[in-house]
């Protein structure tokens, strides 16, 4: 049998782990010259990874996912777009605690109403061997708003949305969706001090529920924030993180082995990534002109960094 083709060797596509402070995470293969405007999800097992990038497909923007699986010899698969992905703007995943159902928002119209009226909802796949079923729209009351700007799903399966809600906070607040039984009947808005007038987006649950992070955008700027548990059922404002102040950051994660913090940014760099050879031809060009990239740091030296926290 012909060898496997392999984009890189080894965890975390070769790279082994982070540092101290955030550089950009493997250009040319998930920093990419196009639009990589979510983290890269790896599953509770770390043996494969979506990863969304935003790019020109019939001449608009669509979000893809696309999927990369490490064998037994450390060998990462040429990414390859999901099979149900490529015809509509989908968003930022999230794995279930066992890997086995993906979790996305997606502007994607659904058999029952062949539209979207603009929003952002979450759909659910199912593993299937090594690939993924059909998704279906999430059976859920929160599907009637606009879920747009991430989620996480805690150890209990419960999600942790951003949502645009009638009545909120402010102009997207952070929800949580309790898991009954694998179902999702009803949402809350987390209590506490945590949803403010300004746009929360973006939560990460850790899966513990020991701490939260999530995006925070005053007054247009984004910064990525540490909420505890404030003793009474709720959670805390969000705490600064200093390591991170520099690098405008926004969209951030936790790998399932909770050393390494991942984030989007759209700072300006030095130069250009390199192309990345495995999306050659697949999108028409660029998405726009501040593309942003991803990032990873030492998940210990952004959490010691935040007033507050304690291991």
């Amino acid at each position: 049998a012909a060898e496997p083709e392999c984009i890189a060797h080894g965890p975390y596509f070769g790279l082994g782990g982070p540092g101290l402070t955030p550089v950009i995470f493997a250009p040319g293969v998930v920093s990419t010259q196009h639009h990589d405007d979510w983290i890269p999800v790896f599953s509770p097992v770390g043996r494969d990874v979506i990863l969304r990038i935003v790019g020109k497909m019939d001449g608009e923007n669509r979000g893809v996912l696309f999927t990369s699986r490490m064998d037994g010899s450390g060998c990462w698969s040429i990414p390859e777009a999901l099979p149900f992905s490529g015809t509509s703007m989908d968003g930022g995943a999230a794995f279930s605690a066992d890997g086995n159902r993906l979790f996305f928002g997606s502007k994607r119209p659904s058999n029952e109403d062949l539209g979207s009226n603009g929003n952002s909802r979450l759909w659910v796949s199912e593993r299937k061997g090594k690939g993924w079923s059909e998704p279906e729209l999430l059976d859920s009351p929160i599907n009637s708003f606009n879920v747009n700007g991430g989620l996480s799903v805690a150890a209990d399966g419960s999600l942790y949305v951003a949502m645009s809600i009638p009545g909120g906070v402010g102009g997207m607040d952070i929800y949580v969706v309790p898991s009954v039984d694998g179902r999702y009947p009803g949402f809350q808005p987390l209590k506490g001090d945590i949803n403010t007038a300004a746009t929360e987006v973006g939560p990460f649950a850790d899966p513990g529920l020991r701490f939260m992070l999530y995006t925070l955008f005053t007054d247009g700027e984004p910064s990525i924030v540490l909420s505890l548990p404030d003793g009474a059922g709720g959670w805390s404002a969000g705490l600064p993180i200093p390591v991170l102040d520099e690098r405008q950051p926004k969209f951030v994660g936790i790998s399932p082995d909770g050393e390494v913090v991942f984030f989007v940014s759209h700072q300006q760099r030095d130069g250009s990534n390199p192309a990345a050879s495995w999306l050659h031809g697949f999108f028409e060009g660029p998405a726009m002109a501040d593309n942003a990239d991803v990032y990873w740091v030492r998940a210990d030296e952004v959490l010691s960094a935040a007033p507050g926290w304690a291991e």
